[in-house]
């Protein structure tokens, strides 16, 4: 419960706040790519709330398939590399923590990197958990502000 308020409450509050302050002639594929990020982000909480004792590797393949999707659509090759996952139970928080910023991470490759590629690696390493997401995309400005 506490994810629906403080998660997606926040995400609900945002967008309210991006659509009354956006002009009156505003795109209707903005007001959708709004909502789209609210039903991503709602997906994430219902999935990660859903199996809170099921280990990493089933929570991610709901957010991996969407992901796919939607990059695939954009033409980006998404490749996922899953390493040493299976049996990881972080708990509904952690597990949620996890699979948003995967997701913002994707999201980003999607809406910005102009990529052709993007590599996903979730491994366990040393007793640790390793998220890296790698792209071909333009990338940031050297020496940005």
């Amino acid at each position: 419960m506490r994810d629906l308020h403080d998660g997606f409450g926040g995400t609900l509050v945002g967008a309210i706040a991006r659509i009354e302050q956006a002009p009156e002639d505003m795109p209707r594929q903005k007001i959708a790519s709004v909502l789209r990020e609210m039903r991503d982000d709602l997906h994430l909480v219902i999935d990660s709330a859903a199996r809170e004792h099921a280990d990493l590797a089933e929570l991610i393949v709901p957010l991996r398939h969407r992901a796919s999707q939607l990059l695939d659509a954009a033409g980006i090759d998404a490749y996922w590399h899953l390493d040493d996952v299976r049996g990881i139970e972080l708990g509904a928080a952690r597990n949620l923590d996890l699979l948003r910023l995967l997701q913002e991470a994707l999201t980003n490759v999607f809406k910005h990197s102009r990529a052709q590629r993007v590599d996903i690696h979730v491994r366990r390493q040393e007793g640790r958990l390793c998220l890296q997401v790698d792209d071909d995309g333009a990338g940031l400005p050297a020496g940005g502000d």
